[in-house]
């Protein structure tokens, strides 16, 4: 199969300790019980598609890791009936256990029963794994018997990849080093990516034993647009909107930084592949504000810095690798947009979804090491957009349910926590 892209590998090296761990989740609340022979089924066909894969590392240096298909899975999880308000807590735990799509499996379909005859489902992967969309498209793929796309098979042998990668680092890098001897603003450029991914002092000790909160909330579809419609926006300036108010509610600042990732990856490929737009969002803007504001950031693809060639990343140790080029989207907040979805995700009467990041056994040491104060995902499933949240600061201050119900009456909405 193919080769893993610059963010596979990302992703892959916080496996190895090297950033912060990253699991995607999409999780199921469905008001009937979902039959076990359903679940099954839904997790043999996932096991076919482009989850059941595996990271092979070629032993010729400068090669590029591949993915193998891989038909190992972790067994189908059936835990104890939950209390309704205890749906998320559980949601939190489905990615502790050690999903890793090079020395193990990198997926995992769990479920509960809910108090009242209810269903709660979980599957996680490892971001390494796929995307957001990615696994969206292969929980739709194994819900209605699609076939799985064909990824594209890797150009050639590991020792013509390995010669390749090497020509072109070598090449990319030379010029790279000839332009910063030449170039002041390339310098300029240089050196203000080294202080931006220079981690920052900490004023202050977290509390003890925190973990990061987390909390889905759903809107009525037609309340958002309606608000959206009104001030001049869409429904996803709308959603950086309510972010960077709870943001700026957290931290106390007029001025907050939002970080909106595109992904730019082809039908058909299974590879992480983002650019990231930089939004910066003021309390006095309005929606029109922040429109005309997102569509004048650019994304820029994630890669090598200030000009150096990004297949660089490929052919350096993974602690080097994690040095030039950290976890992207590390500002103020994350703000990633996975759109629609589609009905065949339903599980039966009453299905809400939510898609979202976990980070698995984050404590507050590594909390100090990121830059993002909050994760929000957001997703339309019928008439409801359901937006999910993570806060990732162990120094806040403030309660992050309360900083949710605050920003959504500042915007007109009307939250249904789950």
């Amino acid at each position: 199969m193919s080769r893993l892209s610059i963010v596979d590998e990302m992703f892959l090296r916080t496996h190895r300790g090297l950033g912060t761990p990253v699991a995607l989740q999409g999780l199921w609340v469905v008001d009937e019980e979902v039959e076990l022979g359903v679940l099954e089924d839904f997790h043999r066909r996932l096991a076919l598609g482009t989850l059941g894969r595996q990271v092979v590392t070629p032993r010729i240096p400068g090669a590029r890791r591949r993915w193998v298909t891989s038909r190992d899975t972790l067994p189908l999880t059936v835990d104890d009936t939950l209390a309704d308000g205890d749906v998320i807590a559980w949601a939190d735990r489905q990615g502790d256990l050690e999903l890793d799509p090079e020395f193990g499996v990198g997926w995992r379909l769990s479920t509960a029963r809910v108090t009242g005859g209810g269903t709660v489902v979980s599957l996680v992967c490892s971001h390494a794994l796929a995307d957001a969309a990615g696994l969206v498209d292969a929980a739709d793929a194994a819900l209605t018997g699609r076939p799985a796309p064909v990824t594209d098979e890797p150009d050639g042998t590991d020792r013509s990849d390995a010669v390749d990668q090497l020509r072109i680092v070598g090449g990319g890098t030379a010029r790279a080093l000839g332009t910063l001897i030449t170039d002041p603003m390339r310098r300029a450029e240089l050196i203000a990516y080294v202080r931006d991914n220079r981690s920052a002092p900490v004023a202050a000790a977290p509390e003890a034993n925190w973990s990061p909160p987390s909390f889905v909330v759903d809107y009525s579809a037609a309340q958002w647009n309606t608000v959206a419609k009104a001030g001049g926006g869409t429904s996803n300036v709308l959603f950086a909107a309510v972010v960077a108010t709870a943001t700026r509610l957290l931290l106390g600042r007029d001025r907050v930084t939002l970080s909106i990732p595109v992904r730019m990856v082809r039908a058909g490929s299974a590879a992480n592949s983002v650019s990231m737009s930089e939004v910066a969002v003021r309390a006095s803007d309005t929606l029109a504000t922040i429109r005309t504001t997102a569509k004048s950031a650019y994304g820029v693809p994630i890669g090598g810095p200030a000009g150096f060639p990004e297949e660089l990343l490929q052919v350096v140790s993974d602690r080097v690798a994690s040095k030039l080029a950290p976890m992207p989207g590390q500002r103020d907040a994350l703000c990633s947009n996975i759109g629609p979805l589609p009905d065949t995700l339903s599980l039966g009467r009453g299905t809400r979804i939510s898609t979202r990041a976990i980070h698995p056994r984050l404590d507050a040491a590594g909390a100090l090491k990121m830059r993002t104060t909050l994760s929000a995902y957001i997703s339309r499933f019928h008439d409801r957009y359901t937006m999910s949240i993570v806060g990732t600061d162990p120094l806040a201050r403030v309660e992050l349910e309360g900083v949710l119900r605050e920003a959504s009456a500042q915007w007109n909405l009307e939250p249904r926590f789950w």
